[in-house]
């Protein structure tokens, strides 16, 4: 499953933009629920942040860079570690300080389940990112003090369903990657699978979801296949700097030409508001691999993963306090940043590195 020695500068994280990408799309994520929570005016910002929906960017991001992480591997056991390196440090930590802040909140209880039950149901939820598969899996979990939460009006988190999307992704990979070493087999088994999930999606369109089909892969999979099928064709284009401005160009079209309506791309998705996540999606690959936002410091310092953890937290610590506005919005997103970079400084990065290194800990120089 490697690479070959030569990659183009859309494959190299010091040359291309998609540390940035995310950064933005994480940001978008706090900005709009800030928006829904501490009552911000709904002015141009929030019209244009409406048009870049947070979540479809990271889905098509991640089916570039898992991609490509797939076919540079080693073997699925080497791709496997990497993924859990990346994801699982910052999500045990980030689960373990919101359920604690939920229960010392008095927003559940333990109550009557022994200690085997609670760390059975803990481990669950943080393999899966999810309440719902924690509960199934391990047959018990603690008891919300409905309808009253204590401190808090809702549950402090609320973005970790994504995650179980990500990592049922990356489970996905496992069976469709090997395709990915064939440019037209892979994009036939891509066009497939984003029709099925389209269907998918189109067919629970307004009416009750199944909710374990809807913390999957299976019908955002046409978001993931976007970002998959630029990996596979686009990547060693000579027109790699103008292709960001002629999608671009196309998107801000098609956002006049519809009114810069919302975009819609799960709970009642229309074939209008999937074009236009489609093509944003698209607008941000060509963007993430072209040169021009790249960082180097973004790539030093990618506080995105915690950013996007770690918000709704103080988000709804605010909200339970009762405070609301700008001035709020601005100290959530100055919290968030700093726990963000506390997170990647002390487990995220140090955990990636003890990853490439083969998690084997360094030997101390002799004398």
């Amino acid at each position: 499953m490697q690479a070959s020695a030569v990659r183009p500068d859309a494959l190299n994280p010091y040359r291309n933009s998609f540390h940035a990408i995310r950064l933005l799309a994480a940001l978008q994520v706090v900005y709009m629920h800030s928006y829904g929570h501490l009552g911000l005016s709904a002015g141009p910002i929030f019209r244009l942040a409406s048009q870049f929906p947070g979540v479809p960017i990271f889905f098509a991001a991640s089916g570039f860079l898992v991609l490509d992480s797939f076919l540079r591997s080693r073997s699925a056991l080497a791709y496997l570690k990497s993924r859990a390196a990346r994801i699982y440090p910052g999500l045990a930590l980030n689960v373990a300080v919101i359920e604690t802040a939920f229960w010392l909140g008095g927003g559940m209880t333990f109550a009557g389940m022994s200690l085997a039950g609670v760390l059975g149901y803990e481990l669950a939820y943080i393999a899966t990112a999810s309440e719902l598969l924690g509960f199934r899996i391990s047959g018990s979990g603690p008891r919300w003090n409905v309808p009253d939460l204590g401190f808090w009006e809702r549950y402090p988190s609320g973005v970790l369903w994504t995650l179980t999307v990500e990592l049922s992704f990356y489970v996905a990979m496992l069976f469709l990657g090997p395709f990915m070493h064939f440019r037209r087999a892979g994009t036939v088994v891509l066009a497939v699978s984003a029709a099925a999930s389209l269907f998918l999606l189109f067919y629970f369109a307004g009416n009750k979801k199944p909710p374990v089909l809807f913390i999957t892969a299976a019908p955002y999979f046409w978001l993931f296949a976007i970002g998959m099928l630029a990996r596979l064709w686009i990547v060693e284009i000579a027109a790699i700097r103008i292709l960001p401005i002629a999608v671009g160009v196309i998107l801000a079209l098609v956002f006049f030409a519809s009114g810069f309506s919302g975009i819609d791309y799960k709970v009642n998705p229309d074939f209008v508001g999937v074009a236009k996540a489609a093509l944003v999606c698209l607008f941000a690959i060509a963007l993430g691999m072209s040169p021009w936002l790249r960082s180097s410091a973004l790539v030093r310092h990618d506080f995105s993963y915690g950013i996007y953890l770690y918000h709704m937290l103080f988000v709804a610590t605010a909200q339970a306090l009762g405070w609301s506005g700008t001035w709020v919005f601005v100290g959530v997103i100055l919290l968030t940043i700093g726990t963000a970079a506390l997170s990647w400084h002390a487990i995220e990065r140090p955990v990636i590195d003890l990853a490439k290194r083969g998690f084997r800990w360094p030997v101390p120089a002799a004398g």
